[in-house]
């Protein structure tokens, strides 16, 4: 494991690494062993900006932005690994351990995607790419220690959620990489008492909706 003091990391497909950028400041995220080197060949001669505080080493693998908590925690979501393959939401603890909160199974969604989203509760929201009831994706909430699947994708509305956001009325806001009128995507909104409310249907001449 290396925590930016110089150590030698193990080869990119087994390993992802969790990173902060030094001359950012405030910027967290997760990428591979292999974006790294290449930002650093694409900044050949300028002072490394990236320190390595955490090394994933299978069963988890990252690939989504962190988010921060006020108390110094990190929460994150492996798109890849867990206890069955199908990714997990993490917590990097003040103190350098990283939890494991929760497992995906494939019924309550694989592969979750994009960012976390944070109510003023403290409650966590994400959505995941595939899974669910029709394998197309989920959205959920994670509150006191479970994750409650509040929403299942289909065919029949959209499919592939890459991100979501949390609005100030409280509803979730994001995007689905298939679906819609014209099959190229959507916006949608998403409240438990309105339920999923397709917003905007991307097409050719719109465009397709920026992954997560």
């Amino acid at each position: 494991m290396s925590h930016g003091h110089g150590e030698s990391l193990p080869s990119a497909r087994a390993i992802r690494s969790l990173v902060i950028a030094l001359t950012l400041g405030s910027w967290l995220g997760c990428t591979t062993r292999q974006r790294v080197e290449r930002q650093e060949r694409a900044l050949a001669g300028v002072p490394p900006a990236f320190e390595t505080i955490h090394a994933f080493r299978k069963p988890l693998a990252c690939a989504t932005r962190l988010l921060a908590a006020a108390d110094g925690s990190l929460y994150g979501l492996a798109c890849e690994g867990g206890a069955t393959e199908n990714g997990a939401l993490f917590q990097r603890l003040p103190d350098g351990s990283v939890v494991t909160l929760h497992d995906f199974i494939g019924s309550d969604g694989a592969k979750p995607s994009g960012r976390l989203a944070r109510a003023v509760d403290g409650t966590l929201w994400g959505s995941t790419r595939s899974g669910g009831a029709n394998g197309v994706g989920t959205l959920f909430q994670y509150a006191t220690g479970t994750l409650t699947t509040r929403f299942h994708f289909s065919s029949a509305d959209a499919q592939y959620p890459s991100q979501v956001m949390l609005g100030t009325d409280g509803a979730l806001y994001g995007t689905t990489e298939e679906g819609g009128t014209s099959g190229y995507g959507t916006l949608f909104k998403w409240s438990a008492g309105a339920g999923l409310v397709i917003l905007h249907s991307f097409d050719r001449i719109t465009g397709s909706p920026p992954p997560g």
